[in-house]
């Protein structure tokens, strides 16, 4: 593993027993193979490893998720509840001045989305290079460094109890350290009880029928789903549902139903689903595009678009998805907060935010009123602040398309900052600092504050409830005009110009068409 590719492996423990019978899908994120997103390995690789264990032996599905941090905002799709999770790391870099606190940082980044995202499951961090280590005293050293250099929560972690380490040391080459792992993992994976959840004997049967199909399909219509189930006894569509969303919750296959466009589709090789997500979430500088079919299909002008302002056209969609499913792929991304409708443009537009470029962020005069939202007690996961943006942009979008459409000016925006017309008239600056996990609002009109503010965080609240596992944490600081700052209650008892002030339009009440607006999302 290079210094730059670190894993995570993640083994969700998504069981479901019948009687006797017991099966286990584990998700394992791993350190990639370039520009993919992940991948799902053979079912029964790792049936040998498990069945001389126990009585009843279980079958592990693998997943390995892609490295480059542009695919970071997706992997929590495909991370389940339950689980056990592998963090692996390249001893080589720990033992480096001049690598380890970015290896510290990638492995803090993964224990800390495991936990958000998985607060339940259990986890194990591997070394890799053993060959490479000088012995005890090296280990030793990389121990101490996780102690006393490592700023997350280890709490969760299967110690090492043979060697006295809080990783797993492994030879790449001759396999040292690789049984003990895996004895290790299947132990761990034994002693979850979600395993055990006991379910009826005909939704066993609409499972195995369902992934039946998935070395031909990769989803299947909700009608063609209906009556599989319906042929096994499981006459009711709300029986139906609850067995697909247990499945889902499992990591089994996909199943969304907030819009019916979701609902139609079962996805139940969710490889499909993160190949089509690939081709357009990319790392260019690492997977790029194939530029001459682009150009043979006249799409050039709409690929320079992509590439120079995360915009991309449904033209070049349609041919990024080979035209398969491209409806239930858009709302997808917009539901996941991966992609919004782009108003600004008489072409039909999307923004994909996680594709915006750096550039220096213009700010306001550092005594401009501000707000802060600090989620430095905790962390902020990459993806939240572009998500963010989608959402006001998707805002822009709701209210462009309304009875009550106005002309808003275009949005600027880069990976880190962004100025945009939320509402008429409310202008924003947003501003992620990623290093101290934070996210700053500054308004444009002091008469507007307070209805920004109440926007703002009535959307990070949505984005941590829909996905983040309700597991995110800020506190809340607000600057006045002569650049001083307080926290929220004390802001809110003094008052405080212009975000408390009698004076300030909107308020703090979340109106009712920004309530439906988020609530369709």
């Amino acid at each position: 593993l290079s210094s730059s590719n670190y894993s995570a492996i993640s083994a969700s423990q998504n069981g479901i027993m019948a009687r006797n019978t017991l099966a286990i899908h584990s998700s394992t994120s791993i350190s990639f193979s370039k520009g993919t997103i992940a991948r799902e390995f053979d079912d029964d690789l790792l049936y040998a490893a498990t069945r001389d264990v126990n009585s009843n032996p279980f079958s592990l599905s693998l997943w390995d998720f892609g490295g480059q941090s542009v695919f970071y905002s997706i992997h929590h799709m495909f991370l389940t509840r339950s689980g056990v999770y592998v963090v692996v790391f390249d001893m080589r870099d720990m033992l480096n001045d001049e690598t380890v606190e970015k290896c510290i940082g990638f492995i803090r980044f993964w224990i800390e989305s495991i936990d958000l995202h998985a607060p339940d499951s259990r986890i194990l961090i591997v070394g890799s290079f053993l060959d490479q280590v000088n012995g005890l005293t090296e280990l030793r050293s990389i121990n101490e460094t996780f102690k006393s250099r490592s700023k997350f929560n280890l709490s969760k972690v299967i110690r090492n109890d043979a060697n006295q380490l809080v990783f797993f040391p492994v030879d790449n080459k001759n396999k040292k350290g690789v049984t003990d792992l895996r004895v290790n993992v299947v132990q761990a994976i034994q002693k979850d009880e979600t395993i055990q959840q006991l379910v009826s004997i005909k939704w066993i049967r609409f499972l195995d029928e369902i992934l039946a199909v998935k070395s031909t399909h990769s989803f299947l219509e909700l009608p063609r789903v209906k009556d599989i189930a319906r042929s096994l006894g499981i006459m009711s569509s709300e029986e139906q549902e609850e067995a697909l969303q247990l499945f889902h919750q499992r990591g089994l296959l996909v199943h969304l139903s907030k819009s019916q466009i979701l609902k139609e589709i079962i996805v139940v090789h969710p490889p499909w689903l993160i190949d089509r997500l690939s081709k357009l979430v990319r790392d260019d500088e690492v997977h790029s595009f194939n530029t001459d079919e682009i150009l043979k299909m006249g799409l050039g002008e709409d690929l320079e678009l992509l590439l120079s302002k995360a915009l991309v056209s449904r033209d070049l969609l349609d041919f990024l998805w080979k035209g398969e499913r491209v409806e239930f792929l858009i709302e997808f991304m917009k539901h996941t907060m991966l992609l919004s409708s782009w108003p600004f443009n008489q072409q039909k537009l999307y923004l994909v935010p996680s594709l915006l470029k750096d550039a220096p962020n213009p700010s306001k005069n550092d005594k401009s009123a501000r707000c802060i939202f600090d989620f430095s007690e905790t962390f902020l996961p990459i993806g939240v602040f572009h998500r963010l943006l989608c959402l006001c942009v998707a805002r822009c979008a709701s209210l462009a398309n309304s009875e009550e459409s106005t002309d808003y000016e275009e949005p600027l925006l880069f990976k880190t900052y962004g100025s945009v017309e939320i509402e008429p008239n409310l202008k924003v600056i947003l501003q992620e600092d990623a290093a101290n996990h934070r996210i700053t609002i500054i308004p444009y009109s002091f008469a507007f504050a307070s209805r920004s503010f109440t926007i703002v965080h009535s959307m990070l609240k949505k984005i941590n409830a829909d996905l983040m596992n309700s597991g995110l944490y800020w506190n809340m600081f607000f600057g006045d005009t002569d650049g001083k700052c307080f926290e929220y209650s004390e802001a809110k008892s003094r008052k405080l110009m212009p975000w408390f002030h009698k004076d300030s339009k909107g308020g703090n009440v979340v109106a009712p068409d920004l309530r439906d607006f988020l609530d369709k999302i």
